[in-house]
């Protein structure tokens, strides 16, 4: 009987080994470039999670979903003249009366010399994004201040405004690549 069977046994590893290797294989025609890894220069806390945002949540709020990366910059000044680093984690979103809650990581990266808005780190907050889709938080930390962001039409960048201390500060951020 085991010697019958070994054809089939045989056939059976035959069949496995070239479909599985068949999946492992990529087009080169048809597949993408691999993405760069971006590193975070931001501090953050040691271990976070980003939830999966709800299936209920509209596509356009779910998006905000994820670990954003970008820099803020003084407007009409190239990023040499001023550029601070900036790392937005939203963890959270949920429905909160007739808008959303997002629960969020605010992080900051050293300021230029001579632009004191605060030191290096990060800090727990919550946001709110209203009825207009974009996302408000009060800026927690040692200068405090106000930020807003509006998701781009492609979902890929967030736009970015910051006032701390009189100032507006633009940016835009990026989502952070697996």
């Amino acid at each position: 009987m085991l010697g019958a069977m070994r054809p089939v046994i045989l056939l059976g590893a035959v069949l496995l080994l070239a479909l599985s290797g068949g999946c492992a294989q990529i087009d080169p025609l048809s597949a993408e470039a691999p993405k760069p890894r971006i590193d975070i220069p931001t501090p953050l806390p040691e271990k976070f999670e980003v939830e999966l945002p709800s299936p209920d949540l509209p596509r356009g709020i779910a998006a905000f979903s994820g670990v954003w990366l970008g820099d803020w910059n003084m407007p009409d000044q190239p990023r040499e003249a001023f550029g601070a680093d900036h790392t937005l984690v939203i963890k959270r979103i949920e429905k909160a009366g007739p808008g959303y809650t997002a629960t969020l990581i605010w992080s900051a990266g050293r300021a230029p010399e001579g632009w004191r808005i605060g030191d290096p780190g990060f800090w727990e907050a919550r946001g709110d994004i209203g009825a207009d889709g974009a996302l408000r938080v009060v800026v927690p930390g040692p200068k405090g201040g106000q930020a807003a962001y509006r998701m781009s039409a492609d979902r890929r960048a967030l736009a970015g405004e910051y006032t701390v201390g009189g100032v507006i500060l633009k940016g835009t951020l990026y989502r952070r690549l697996p």
